[in-house]
């Protein structure tokens, strides 16, 4: 059964990495223009809402969360978001068949927390994770 899990969970991962990486490729690439831009004073209002938030990346958050927030404060330390993402990522790299280089998995670690702590308070929430899982 924990077997099954962390295979279910590695692929989750892996799909979600996957598309948060498609993600971050698609916003570093520049759009291409056709037009030439309206001056500032003619440009329409845009709003900027935020992207709705993919459910099965919202269910997997919501399931993986507690299991991580080993103080149950609501917001993950650096240390519990270190050892939960690690987890995931070596249940991924084994379900795959590839090879585990810890010095590659604790780099991982470390940049996916700069990129999920946006804010610098050295706590991830929920919300952090859904936007770091959905490209954000």
């Amino acid at each position: 059964m924990i077997r099954t899990f962390a295979a279910s969970s590695a692929a989750i991962v892996a799909s979600l990495m996957f598309a948060q990486t498609v993600s971050a490729q698609e916003a570093a690439a520049p759009a291409p223009q056709t037009e030439t831009p309206a001056p500032a004073s003619e440009a329409p209002a845009q709003e900027t809402a935020a992207p709705a938030a993919n459910p099965q990346i919202v269910a997997f958050v919501d399931q993986e969360f507690p299991q991580a927030d080993a103080d149950g404060d609501g917001k993950l330390s650096e240390a519990e978001f270190k050892a939960w993402i690690t987890k995931l990522k070596l249940a991924e790299l084994q379900a795959q068949n590839k090879p585990v280089d810890q010095a590659q998995v604790d780099t991982y670690a470390t940049n996916a927390f700069s990129m999920t702590d946006k804010d610098s308070d050295k706590l991830v929430s929920r919300d952090d994770l859904v936007s770091f899982f959905s490209g954000g």
